[in-house]
């Protein structure tokens, strides 16, 4: 029910919010244990208004079996928000994409560990194909 107390309620609850972060944005990155391009890839998702907890696990396998991400698409780190899933090394621009338009995709995966995506070093030698994933299949989501 919309009343004067759950207006107030919601607006003193985005008050708290930092400038730029939604909740759609808020995420944990799980990742290997001293992982560095991880790291360097939560740095990149910040500079498009990402804020991520990273937690270190030796279970990633795990985590990302129960998050639904196929064997074939799995990279060094899984990020979760809420109940969608950006896998690898996804550019920051498309994963805030994806999160913003709803859809029957659980989430987006850039297998591997390709050179020059972001947060890993080298320079890039292949079109990145980020893949869709959910319960319907897989589709290809963007080319790069």
């Amino acid at each position: 029910m919309i009343n004067r107390r759950n207006v107030l309620v919601a607006a003193a609850a985005a008050a708290l919010l930092p400038i730029g972060v939604s909740a759609a944005s808020r995420g944990t990155l799980y990742k290997n244990p001293g992982c560095e391009c991880c790291d360097g890839h939560a740095r990149h998702m910040r500079g498009f208004g990402f804020e991520l907890r990273i937690v270190e696990s030796d279970a990633l396998d795990a985590v990302k079996a129960v998050h639904g991400v196929p064997e074939d698409l799995a990279g060094c780190h899984t990020i979760v928000v809420g109940d969608r899933v950006i896998e690898g090394h996804v550019p920051g621009d498309l994963a805030a994409q994806f999160l913003a338009k709803p859809g029957d995709l659980t989430g987006i995966a850039l297998a591997g560990m390709p050179d020059g995506s972001p947060g890993m070093g080298g320079r890039k030698t292949e079109v990145f194909q980020i893949i869709g994933f959910g319960p319907h299949g897989r589709r290809l989501y963007a080319s790069r």
